[in-house]
């Protein structure tokens, strides 16, 4: 499996031309991005062009441009950025898969994931593991989610926009399929960085080129 890409490209300069990451890049939230990637256990991850590293690596980024412009709180961004680094743990295929949410919501638990969180809290745990299950249903599903995995009712606002900052970044990913539709986006600021999704894949494609070549 090949390095992580994008902390490389950031310390590049590759990805200065874009006005959202230059400030997330001059933001706090960028600190909780890099933590991410440092503490990434890429051999958890699923390998594939479509749902592999080079996915979750975008999702992470974008993620963290979505918690900066819905002013997430330290510990959500902590929180919805590790959701956007293992939402795809439990695929086995690259096909449609409602279910590989659920599978992987177990996985971040079974595979002690949740540790590189300092001082999770059980409350926490079930937080991320109805919005990882709810990433690949129904945005309907996430109420039910909530209910299996124990989230508590004073929680269910917090765990909507952890789930909702991962779905939105982890479909602005389409772009990859050529297949991004904006109005299915929940949150304003996902609306807004269509051209920064494009902006992101193009470059870590052409980056990943030349680092193959």
């Amino acid at each position: 499996m090949y390095d992580l890409h994008i902390p490389a490209m950031l310390y590049r300069g590759l990805l200065a031309e874009n006005d959202k990451i230059n400030a997330l890049m001059k933001s706090p939230y960028a600190a909780e991005m890099l933590l991410a990637y440092s503490t990434l256990r890429r051999g958890e991850l699923y390998e594939s062009w479509i749902h592999g590293q080079g996915h979750i690596e975008r999702v992470i980024m974008l993620g963290s441009i979505i918690a900066m412009g819905e002013s997430f709180n330290e510990r959500d961004t902590r929180l919805a950025i590790f959701a956007c680094s293992y939402h795809d743990i439990g695929r086995s295929n690259d096909r449609r898969d409602d279910d590989h949410g659920t599978v992987s919501a177990g996985m971040i638990v079974s595979r002690n994931l949740v540790e590189i969180i300092p001082g999770i809290t059980d409350r926490e745990i079930a937080i991320l593991q109805a919005a990882i299950a709810t990433h690949s249903m129904h945005d309907s599903a996430l109420e039910a989610n909530q209910k299996k995995f124990g989230v508590a009712p004073e929680d269910y606002e917090r765990c909507r926009r952890i789930c909702w900052c991962l779905k939105d970044a982890d479909n602005m990913d389409r772009v990859r399929l050529n297949d991004l539709d904006p109005k299915y986006l929940r949150l304003e600021t996902s609306k807004g960085m269509v051209d920064t999704c494009w902006y992101l894949l193009n470059n870590y494609i052409a980056a990943r080129r030349a680092d193959l070549a």
